[in-house]
């Protein structure tokens, strides 16, 4: 039995049609204005020494990552991924630079640890590093 399917088809020869057409500018239009990201590195507040965020604070969260993953012997790149998740979410918060210094350093614990529950497949591993008892 054939599935026949009912939508119609998004090309007209070799043209798209005007649905597909204004589809994706409402798609960019929404793009430019709820997901628009920030320079966190470069912001004026964290030039003029009001935000806690800089390269250097960077640098020095990617190097704690590594002695963790080094001292676990995990893999490296779990590293790459929660380094993305941080630059992710502090690049979307439009208050990056009022977060504290512990706050900074807690939302680096989080995006390791979440970094590592995503790339662990060892659930028994997963569970004794990532739980303090």
């Amino acid at each position: 039995m054939m599935n026949v399917c009912t939508t119609k088809n998004t090309w007209i020869g070799e043209e798209y049609s005007p649905q597909l057409i204004e589809t994706v500018n409402v798609m960019r239009r929404r793009e430019e204005s709820s997901f628009n990201c920030h320079d966190y590195l470069n912001a004026s507040l964290s030039s003029l020494g009001l935000g806690t965020i800089d390269e250097l604070w960077r640098q020095n969260t990617a190097e704690w990552m590594f002695k963790v993953i080094d001292f676990y012997d995990l893999d490296r790149d779990i590293v790459n991924a929660a380094m993305t998740y941080l630059d992710r979410m502090l690049s979307v918060s439009m208050f990056h630079h009022r977060l504290s210094k512990n706050q900074c350093c807690l939302l680096s614990m989080a995006c390791l640890k979440l970094a590592i529950k995503v790339s662990t497949p060892d659930e028994h591993f997963r569970t004794s590093i990532l739980y303090v008892h």
